[in-house]
């Protein structure tokens, strides 16, 4: 007897991620460089993944983790004279 596969009940919806990071990272990116995060994110995971109930989760912190990279390698504004 096999496995069934996981029956997927519904489609991945980020806009509470996107609306968590903007939150979140704002003041340091904008609505636009969530979303690019956020559809990095979803290359590297959507497709490989078999058990999508997830999906919203992990995308959301890979997509934190890509920001805070971006956050940590920023050229700091040099100080004022």
């Amino acid at each position: 007897m096999s496995a069934q596969p996981h029956e997927y009940h519904h489609e991945p919806d980020y806009s509470s991620a996107e609306d968590s990071l903007v939150v979140r990272f704002e003041g340091v990116f904008t609505r636009d460089d969530v979303r690019a995060a956020i559809d990095s994110a979803r290359a590297e995971i959507e497709p490989g993944s078999r058990i999508r109930d997830f999906l919203e989760l992990l995308v959301e912190r890979r997509a934190t983790d890509i920001l805070r990279a971006r956050e940590r390698s920023g050229v700091e504004e040099p100080a004022p004279l």
